[in-house]
């Protein structure tokens, strides 16, 4: 009986934007997503965690277009209908978007336990599991015969692509340059593990890799405890090739995760070195202090480095300050060995933040192509 209050507010939107969370890979979620798609009024965004393959979802540059500030785009995208589903979504820029630009009406798909209203506007939530609810609206809803919701969220994709891509490739050599080195090399088939703070923002701007058979990462309070013993854990629960994104916080804090007699030759440890504490320098709030009072309270300055720990752990050990050293030691770094190994990124925190201010500067300035 449901569905006869809910068929009515979605077959009036002419713009609904469907939003993935944090999920396992489902394919047949993804087929029943793929036939929702073909509707021109349905927009479908996949947070970097979400695991959704579906053809036509925007994957990759959803972050680079909330981050637009364009005031006639922003009207544009806003939905007039939301369903969201899944766990956390790592996107500051889609939180703020929607809370800015609040829907109509918002659903929530939950069969259990705790929901969190994270974009503050839910007006209604269901005790279901997404696949049979998109499986039954795509049966019982039909499809618009027009509409240009979709086919906006795709020239954007393309628009943003673009500019990424342009940017990166101007860029200086630091941490968003090294991840898009290091994902675009990953062999496929890989399983990736993403740790918290840049590295799983990082990769959300740059989107998922077509090798990669699953993303996970600890989100939830956003801390870095356990980071490297959950890699060290998937690597051994499923045999793949493990790699971890992981900063130097979060390494140093958890190496102990590696400290025992079965740390599997199939993992692979990135470890984003800037010296403590980078994000700092970029999120709101800290980036506004003096340097003397944000290296006080709130980074961790050190001079570690990982040679020591691979050589106690009996992991193979990688050094790139460079692109040039990077990408000549991914090859052997990602090849099939007798150990786990560790590739060390060094790279300049002032360097880091500036890069990404610039990033997020231009990005707010991109608008309809």
């Amino acid at each position: 009986p449901a569905w006869d209050e809910l068929l009515p507010p979605w077959q009036r939107a002419e713009r609904k934007l469907i939003i993935a969370g944090m999920a396992s890979p489902n394919p047949a979620l993804v087929a029943a997503l793929a036939e929702l798609a073909r509707d021109p009024t349905v927009a479908i965004v996949a947070d970097i965690t979400a695991n959704l393959r579906a053809p036509g979802a925007i994957r990759s540059h959803a972050d680079t277009i909330f981050s637009m500030q364009d005031d006639s785009l922003r009207r544009q995208l806003r939905p007039d209908l939301l369903i969201s589903f899944g766990g956390p979504v790592v996107s500051k820029w889609m939180k703020l978007f929607l809370r800015r630009h609040p829907p109509a009406e918002h659903w929530h798909l939950a069969s259990g336990g705790e929901v969190v209203d994270t974009f503050q506007s839910l007006t209604r939530l269901l005790p279901t599991d997404p696949l049979p609810f998109f499986r039954d609206l795509s049966a019982r809803g039909g499809v618009s015969a027009r509409g240009t919701y979709r086919d906006l969220w795709r020239r954007l994709e393309s628009q943003a692509r673009q500019f990424v891509t342009g940017f990166l490739r101007q860029a200086p050599f630091g941490e968003f340059v090294a991840v898009r080195q290091v994902l675009e090399a990953l062999p496929p088939g890989v399983r990736l593990q993403l740790g918290n703070s840049m590295p799983v923002r990082y990769a959300s701007f740059l989107g998922p890799p077509e090798g990669v058979t699953r993303i996970d990462a600890n989100r939830g309070t956003s801390g870095i405890d356990g980071t490297l013993s959950t890699a060290v854990g998937a690597a051994l629960a499923t045999g793949d090739l493990t790699v971890l994104l992981i900063g130097d916080l979060a390494f140093f804090y958890d190496r102990n995760g590696l400290w025992h007699n079965h740390v599997p030759p199939n993992l692979r440890i990135v470890l984003l070195n800037n010296g403590g504490g980078g994000i700092f320098n970029l999120i709101d709030g800290p980036d506004r202090l003096p340097p003397a009072e944000r290296e006080r309270y709130f980074f961790t300055p050190h001079r570690l480095t990982a040679r020591r720990t691979a050589a106690d752990h009996n992991c193979a050990y990688f050094l790139a300050r460079t692109a040039a050293e990077l990408r000549q030691c991914l090859p052997q770094f990602f090849a099939p060995s007798q150990k786990p190994a560790i590739l060390e990124i060094q790279t300049d925190s002032e360097c880091n933040a500036e890069v990404f201010r610039q990033f997020k500067s231009k990005a707010a300035a991109l608008g309809v192509a």
